[in-house]
């Protein structure tokens, strides 16, 4: 490296996550109580989800406010927390 570069300090090194958690951040480092509500949460909306998809996939597009491509790619990418596919059981169906 020229001289002019580095002149006799250390440069500074990035940190990998690695090196900042050496744990690794597994799961297992969560409060027992935390994780149960996180899968809880997870395959309660998991759940509504499949309810959800199988129901728009069952209904005419004439019983569904809305695009039914959108209504699925919506509810297939979105990470809502359960909202979004309630949203639609609610307000999306059209009869």
């Amino acid at each position: 490296m020229p001289s002019w570069v580095n002149d006799g300090r250390e440069l500074p090194t990035a940190v990998t996550a690695a090196e900042e958690n050496p744990s690794g951040g597994q799961s297992s480092d969560l409060d027992p109580r935390l994780r149960q509500a996180l899968l809880i949460g997870g395959a309660v909306e998991t759940g509504l989800k499949v309810a959800t998809l199988i129901d728009l996939a069952r209904r005419p597009p004439s019983a569904v406010r809305g695009s039914k491509s959108l209504w699925a790619l919506a509810l297939a990418l979105v990470n809502s927390g359960g909202i979004l596919p309630v949203i639609y059981l609610l307000r999306g169906r059209a009869g």
